[in-house]
């Protein structure tokens, strides 16, 4: 199976334009078709740039991030 890592732009730009690559690759994601990977400061990146440069809440970029933990997996990298 294919495996990709998800970071903060891909994200983001999934989120932003449904119709994009970004977006596609997501719902493959979301369906099972590819394995998906991310990690947690990705994710409090993501966080950090959605409510910073666009109008996202809060409690918008939690329901966003727990809909990426349904099917992305948490990985820890050994190096930054």
């Amino acid at each position: 199976m294919t495996r990709i890592v998800f970071d903060t732009n891909v994200l983001l730009s999934a989120v932003i334009s449904e119709r994009g690559t970004s977006s596609k690759l997501v719902l493959l994601a979301a369906q099972g078709k590819i394995t998906g990977f991310t990690s947690l400061a990705i994710l409090r990146e993501f966080g950090e740039v959605a409510m910073r440069d666009y109008p996202f809440s809060n409690a918008r970029v939690e329901r966003i991030v727990g809909g990426f933990l349904n099917y992305l997996q948490l990985v820890t990298p050994d190096f930054t």
